[in-house]
């Protein structure tokens, strides 16, 4: 019975150590940003071609992994993951709205999004940090639609 417990504790603690970071990270206060940066021309965009790719940063600490010691990066990739899946979620069934990447390693997500999107991202300040149009240079790097070069 015994062993029974430990093995359910040893299988259970990587999800508790998520949740307690996770709880952490949202109970601070200077955590959540007063209103999500949306790039200037992006709704104006939206509205003229119908839909558009967007890049959303995602609201989650981040640091460079050379940084971390392999559990930092693993629970930082785990974090990332948990939020993107919430924001995936809020997108879920909107017309027009299709996820093209998830980005394993920074607080990022490529979308394609409708005005309706748009404005579902805008109500989750707790979760997305900034919106930017998103451009493809020649040797397709991702870029800012203001970048130099563009």
């Amino acid at each position: 019975m015994k062993r029974m417990v430990l093995m359910g504790a040893v299988l259970l603690s990587p999800l508790l150590v998520v949740v307690v970071a996770a709880t952490i990270l949202v109970s601070q206060k200077d955590y959540f940003p007063p209103e999500i940066v949306v790039s200037p021309r992006l709704a104006e965009n939206v509205l003229a071609r119908g839909t558009t790719r967007v890049l959303i940063r995602l609201n989650t600490p981040f640091t460079p992994e050379a940084q971390l010691r392999p559990g930092g990066v693993i629970l930082q990739h785990k974090i990332i993951r948990y939020v993107q899946e919430i924001v995936i979620a809020a997108l879920s069934g909107l017309p027009n709205t299709e996820i093209i990447y998830q980005y394993s390693h920074t607080p990022l997500l490529a979308v394609r999004i409708s005005g309706e999107s748009l404005l579902a991202l805008q109500s989750l300040p707790g979760l997305v940090q900034r919106i930017d149009e998103q451009c493809v240079y020649h040797d397709g790097a991702l870029c800012d639609v203001g970048s130099p070069g563009v």
